[in-house]
């Protein structure tokens, strides 16, 4: 009797081993996200990092027939940030983890241009898995349960000038726009495929989880200037935020990463972006 409990006893835990090996593999996740290069550029952190010696074009026209040399770079984030007040680690909305891991692709790419002493770094493409995907306006991230990847491949140039970006407007902090419509500065390019078509930028109703304080709070930011973004979360919290001088010092001064990081600061789950300047970048 022992015996035949012993025996039923392992099948139970084999079955239980192979229920959990399926679901494991049934929850293993590689979302593939295209993102605005320009945004990310123009972003206050990522101009922190960047070094202005060594010039980054993106797209594959950017590089001349004469230009060789290809470099090539694996940049990972990892989707929790650090612990909170509580010691738990929250995870990131996958379009910060995504900055993340293209900033860093970035510092590796001007770090092999420097080294093999270029003034630039052009005709850089994405090369998730060695498949060229290029784009003068958006760069590929492939978002998984632990961690984000950006691959990145371009030629060193001797003969590029070194510019950046050009440099980040100023923004009044947030504030509706004032009454002079040619006082206000052009927001940054916003590519068509990045809006999600999830809903048009004013539709209120369409915003899912919020309540009518929320969607009165999404009325009032639609009002403010440009860079801004608007983060939600399942639980019915909400962030917006303008300009590049949050209120409150401790925030990231980058919008989208501010709407982010201040809905999550009181949600303590994630949030996403729900809008990104003028478009609607939520998806279902």
């Amino acid at each position: 009797m022992n015996s035949a409990f012993s025996r039923h006893s392992a099948a139970r835990w084999l079955l239980a081993a192979v229920l959990l090996l399926a679901a494991g593999i049934a929850s293993a996740r590689n979302d593939r996200l295209l993102l605005p290069i320009e945004p990310a550029l123009r972003s206050p952190g990522t101009r922190a990092l960047l070094a202005g010696d060594i010039a980054l074009r993106f797209g594959a026209a950017s590089a001349s027939a004469n230009e060789a040399g290809f470099v090539t770079v694996h940049a990972v984030a990892d989707p929790f940030g650090p612990p909170n007040g509580g010691g738990a680690r929250v995870r990131r909305a996958d379009e910060v983890v995504c900055l993340d891991a293209f900033r860093k692709a970035l510092m590796d790419l001007q770090q092999r241009a420097r080294t093999q002493g270029a003034t630039a770094v052009v005709g850089i493409v994405g090369n998730y898995n060695n498949v060229v995907m290029d784009s003068p306006q958006v760069y590929e991230c492939h978002i998984g349960h632990s961690r984000g990847v950006v691959d990145l491949k371009g030629v060193v140039s001797r003969g590029a000038q070194p510019v950046m970006a050009p440099p980040v407007p100023q923004y009044a902090p947030q504030q509706p726009v004032a009454a002079a419509p040619q006082a206000a500065q052009p927001a940054p390019a916003q590519p068509a495929r990045i809006a999600s078509g999830f809903a048009a930028i004013d539709d209120v109703d369409a915003i899912p989880y919020l309540s009518d304080r929320g969607r009165q709070h999404y009325r009032d930011w639609l009002a403010f200037p440009t860079p801004k973004a608007y983060a939600i979360s399942a639980t019915g919290y909400f962030f917006g935020a303008a300009g590049l001088r949050p209120q409150d010092s401790t925030l990231p001064t980058d919008p989208v990463e501010r709407a982010v990081v201040g809905c999550e600061r009181a949600a303590r789950v994630q949030c996403k972006l729900y809008a990104v300047n003028r478009s609607v970048v939520w998806t279902k």
